[in-house]
């Protein structure tokens, strides 16, 4: 008798009659973990609707009709059927759940979205076996190890990475009055969307603000030094955790997505304080100073920027459909770039790519500048990193100071 039968109504009675085969079973269960984490997921984590739709789609529905069809199969589509849907479920399990067990706490989901992933390579095993059925074991094992590496290198290393940066850790946050500055304290603001936003805010004396804004995977901690040096040349500041980090709400990412979003209620929090509106300016660092970039492009609101060392260009997709290069041309502010010559993220032919862009946009895009110190790499005024170079930030520093003064941010 064939171990793997065809017909689809003979292997369901088999299923609830307790005969069906061990690979059966195995991959029953690994489809029903799937389809009860999908299920799960949707009903405990407030996602977006359109989420959570297509979550309870693929399990009330996907899930299960994948298992009907592998029943019905023959075994070169059960092959295909228990591989892809392993390759989806450990990408998946690993990306979204494993990773940010790890790195941003244990949530209820994430446990069950380990199982999913678990799930996932006891599929792939599934499918590896019945591929290689009759075979010698010595090609069972070369061919096992080959597949092992390759999914290594095209599923596992980019779903770990895709989990670590969107998923950036969340550490406890001081209080504001730890600052020790004048009329320091905590504050929450609203974004255009709906996500509060958590930060600090310390009055100026000039009735000009700064917005400030860390680099990835971190919070507002890592400006304290630049919040002093700002408040100390009289600047009101704001300094908040973009949304998913620190205090702030939203999902967690390290990609800057809807970082416009976040700028923009920053800057209606400033216009409720009493502050000139047309003496507002930004500055961020790696991540915020590429963000600076994008909202000198998208608003009129601020009326300056100075990038630190923000990425120019990228790959892009419907979550980062632009990067600096593309908007260029078409700044409404203009915008001081400091960057590091040694900064191996950031080639030195990426910035003067940028500069030709500038010079062939609009009136704030001309007016803009690039400076690029020739011994820096990245993040050298990031005094709690090897990579600080005091000399290039206290000079970085003295140009922000009269890029402000010369742009009316003061």
């Amino acid at each position: 008798m064939s171990t793997y039968p065809i017909p689809g109504e003979a292997h369901r009675a088999r299923l609830l009659s307790w005969h069906a085969t061990r690979v059966e079973w195995l991959v029953a269960i690994a489809f029903l973990v799937i389809g009860l984490h999908l299920l799960f997921d949707a009903l405990t984590r407030g996602r977006p609707a359109g989420v959570t739709a297509l979550e309870l789609v693929g399990g009330l529905v996907l899930a299960p009709a994948l298992f009907e069809l592998f029943l019905r199969a023959a075994r070169l589509w059960r092959v295909v059927i228990a591989g892809l849907a392993g390759i989806a479920a450990l990408s998946l399990g690993i990306e979204a759940y494993a990773v940010g067990a790890f790195m941003a706490g244990r949530r209820a989901s994430d446990v069950t979205g380990i199982a999913m992933a678990l799930a996932g390579v006891v599929l792939i095993g599934l499918a590896l076996r019945l591929a290689l059925a009759g075979r010698r074991r010595w090609v069972q094992a070369i061919v096992g190890l080959a597949v092992g590496i390759v999914l290594a290198q095209l599923v596992l290393v980019p779903a770990v990475n895709v989990g670590v940066v969107t998923h950036s850790p969340r550490e406890a946050i001081p209080s504001a009055v730890t600052l020790g500055l004048p009329g320091a304290r905590d504050v929450t603001f609203t974004a255009p969307d709906g996500v509060t936003l958590s930060g600090w805010y310390v009055p100026g004396r000039n009735r000009a603000a700064v917005i400030l804004l860390h680099g990835s995977h971190g919070d507002r901690t890592s400006t304290e030094d630049h919040l002093r040096f700002l408040s100390r040349a009289g600047y009101g500041v704001l300094t908040f955790d973009a949304r998913g980090h620190g205090e702030s709400g939203g999902h967690t990412n390290a990609l800057g997505w809807r970082a416009d979003e976040d700028v923009g209620g920053a800057v209606a929090f400033l216009n409720r304080q009493g502050l000139d509106a047309n003496r507002i300016g930004i500055t961020g660092f790696c991540w915020g100073g590429r963000i600076v970039w994008l909202y000198a492009a998208h608003s009129t609101a601020v009326k300056a920027g100075v990038a630190w060392y923000g990425r120019l260009v990228g790959d892009k997709d419907p979550l980062r459909p632009h990067h600096p290069i593309d908007v260029a041309a078409a700044l409404k502010a203009p915008v001081l770039g400091l960057y590091g010559g040694q900064d191996q993220g950031i080639p030195v032919a990426t910035v003067e790519e940028m500069r030709k862009a500038l010079a062939a946009g609009g009136a704030a895009s001309k007016r803009s500048q690039l400076h690029v110190y020739p011994d820096a790499g990245h993040a050298f005024f990031a005094d709690y990193r090897p990579s600080y170079k005091p000399a290039d930030a206290a000079d970085g520093w003295s140009r922000l100071l009269a890029w402000f003064k010369s742009n009316g941010v003061v």
